[in-house]
């Protein structure tokens, strides 16, 4: 079996036997979403919990300093067979030694609604947040998929 692989601005594809597959996600934000989730900067060692609501499952978390800036980014996807809400979004919370919150938000992933796995590759929606210094010694970072189907905030 003969492989080919072809790389054009928007995405790699790897054919196999006339099938076309994926391997670099589009890029659905040209707010330096997908350079801050694949780009440079270096990963900090501090603890992040994820927690999966609803319809929605965050499967990817991390948080990296980049141009002197702290950057909590990380991936969705939908729970099998289930549709997030038209408001679903990410919260954040940076928690203490004590776990006590220190600064909470919510930020929303793109793109909206999470896309439909095709032939059993998942599909995920990114999201992205900023923080202007490292959270203090002890600090923790908890990142939730809330599952809203009534405006909650944002």
């Amino acid at each position: 079996m003969k492989t080919q692989k072809f790389i054009s601005k928007t995405a790699s594809l790897l054919v196999l036997a006339g099938f076309s597959l994926p391997l670099v996600p589009r890029a659905y934000s040209a707010n330096g979403l997908l350079e801050s989730l694949f780009g440079r900067g270096r990963t900090v060692d501090i603890p992040i919990e994820t927690v999966s609501g609803g319809g929605g499952l965050v499967s990817y978390a991390q948080i990296r300093e980049q141009d002197g800036r702290y950057i909590i980014s990380g991936s969705v996807k939908r729970k099998m067979a289930s549709n997030p809400g038209p408001n679903s979004h990410v919260d954040i919370f940076i928690m203490n030694a004590k776990q006590e919150t220190l600064r909470s938000f919510a930020v929303n992933y793109m793109p909206r609604p999470i896309p439909y796995g095709v032939r059993g590759i998942p599909a995920r929606s990114t999201f992205s947040a900023s923080l202007d210094t490292l959270p203090p010694e002890g600090a923790s970072i908890k990142v939730a998929f809330h599952d809203a189907f009534r405006k909650c905030g944002i």
